[in-house]
């Protein structure tokens, strides 16, 4: 289920749902913080997770999240991969990255040349 009503949508997450994405979080600059929303959405659901008698950790947390690599790239890139780890931190197995622009083959390679170092982030297993 996608979405991030805290009445509604994220209660039926916890009571139906497999996995939950909650759509159009970024982190801050600098990759330093999820944000007090998302954080929030996070423990919405697991106190409905909890009101339901549902382990929390069974749902798919996924997220959405711009890719832009900014005016200076080599910045931009630590700032993506420390965004990356802070939601993998938080228990999002997946991070759906979408570009600011087109994909284009600019875009994609940079991506590409990140993978070994997406990869090798961890997703924290109790979150």
């Amino acid at each position: 289920m996608a979405g991030g009503g805290e009445k509604k949508t994220l209660r039926l997450v916890a009571q139906y749902a497999d996995a939950c994405h909650l759509p159009g979080y970024a982190v801050s600059a600098g990759g330093t913080d999820l944000g007090g929303d998302l954080r929030r959405k996070l423990d919405v659901l697991r106190g409905h997770c909890a009101a339901a008698g549902r382990d929390y950790t069974e749902i798919e947390k996924t997220v959405g999240w711009g890719f832009d690599l900014g005016d200076d790239p080599a910045t931009g890139r630590r700032d993506f991969l420390a965004g990356l780890a802070l939601f993998a931190a938080s228990g999002f197995q997946h991070v759906i990255v979408s570009p600011r622009g087109p994909w284009d083959s600019e875009n994609l390679a940079v991506l590409t040349g990140l993978l070994p170092d997406i990869r090798a982030i961890e997703v924290a297993e109790d979150r």
